[in-house]
């Protein structure tokens, strides 16, 4: 059932190929221009650079630390 609706849902964004909105946007209209690539990249990166250690101390200290969810450590004091 998963693969019949996945192979349809192909099938129709294949049969209307260029088009992304039929007759009003194409794959065309929706490039960006270069100095809004860079622009967007960069501050994709910047927000990954943020986001990954702070999930990672997060992960850190309230799943991989057992002892301090369970009260048996003090790493704040």
């Amino acid at each position: 059932m998963t693969g019949q609706f996945f192979v349809a849902f192909f099938a129709y964004g294949v049969s209307h190929y260029p088009y992304l909105l039929y007759p009003f946007i194409s794959i065309y209209d929706s490039f960006t221009n270069e100095a809004m690539a860079i622009a967007l990249i960069t501050a994709f990166i910047a927000g990954l650079g943020l986001l990954l250690p702070s999930l990672y101390l997060l992960l850190r200290l309230f799943l991989f630390n057992k002892d301090y969810v369970q009260g048996r450590r003090n790493d704040h004091v």
